[in-house]
């Protein structure tokens, strides 16, 4: 004879002539969870191996599930498998197993995930490249993801699988997209990554900057006559080069005499060039440089000396 209490624990009545024992089993002694979590993604699980040396469960008491998306798929001496459906979009839904009296939860809603951005540093005139990373420990997101650069307007990438990771025996699950973003002014730029809501992912974002440095120039100075009588007129022009693809600078130039400052500071016009006109240079052989200040593209930079005399 078998009896169940509402526990789940089962009680076997042993009759021989007119002596009676009872043996006791606590099938589902070790499923200590009240509920279970899985992933929108679906999949299957597994409930605790029950107390050593129950007795089979098979064809006597079965498990039964409440919902037609869980489903249980093996009940054998202490262990029930079960496997769910992938979830709705957007659901968080609810399910039970019941086992002997015992009611599990089993709760699926989607997977949570966290959204990062790497953005090497890039000289100006190199085109960025930025990657967006999505991460979950319930499966590998999928899907598209967008990036802002600076708040303008959204580009859309699609995701990649990429390598996934454990530790503390917990997996997190990564997919990437990398994004051009094409020649930036010199400086820091915000960057804005949105992975929307997919039907078994919640939506994640994360902001970040990428910094283009400065490019890199020599300029190259000129000028009208390399000697000239005391009081005469000389000018000198620095040429600014712009780098392949960028800007044309911008800014101001300093013209020197050995170290001694030659007139106020020239503006650096559209074709990037700067001219100043003198006739105070004192009598003698004099070394001349230009001095380029920079701007926010193009790092300050010195030419090469020229050499003028003035008799």
């Amino acid at each position: 004879h078998l009896a169940v209490d509402g526990q789940g624990n089962v009680a076997t009545i042993n009759s021989v002539g007119t002596s009676r024992s009872v043996d006791v089993y606590q099938p589902w002694a070790g499923v200590t969870s009240t509920s279970v979590a899985m992933p929108a993604t679906g999949g299957s699980g597994v409930l605790p191996a029950a107390a050593a040396g129950s007795q089979s469960l098979v064809g006597r008491f079965v498990p039964t599930s409440d919902r037609s998306w869980l489903r249980v798929t093996e009940a054998n001496d202490g262990v029930v498998r079960f496997a769910v459906d992938t979830a709705p979009s957007g659901s968080v839904r609810q399910g039970h197993i019941t086992i002997l009296g015992r009611r599990i939860t089993v709760s699926q809603a989607a997977g949570q995930t966290t959204t990062a951005i790497s953005a090497p540093t890039v000289a100006y005139g190199a085109n960025g490249v930025v990657t967006v990373t999505v991460r979950s420990t319930h499966a590998t997101p999928t899907g598209p993801v967008s990036l802002r650069v600076d708040g303008g307007p959204s580009s859309t990438a699609t995701l990649a699988a990429a390598a996934s990771t454990t530790a503390a025996g917990i997996t997190t699950h990564s997919a990437t997209a990398s994004f051009n973003v094409g020649r930036l002014r010199g400086g820091a730029h915000k960057l804005a990554a949105t992975y929307a809501a997919q039907a078994t992912f919640t939506g994640s974002s994360a902001a970040g900057e990428i910094e283009v440095m400065r490019a890199s120039v020599r300029p190259t100075l000129g000028q009208s006559f390399s000697a000239i009588a005391f009081g005469g007129s000389v000018s000198f022009t620095a040429r600014i080069i712009a780098v392949a693809g960028g800007a044309m600078p911008t800014g101001y130039v300093q013209f020197y005499r050995e170290s001694t400052q030659i007139g106020a500071i020239v503006r650096v016009d559209n074709d990037g060039q700067a001219r100043l006109v003198t006739t105070d240079l004192p009598r003698g052989t004099h070394r001349i440089t230009a001095r380029y200040l920079g701007d926010g593209n193009y790092s300050p930079a010195t030419s090469a000396v020229i050499v003028h005399s003035v008799r």
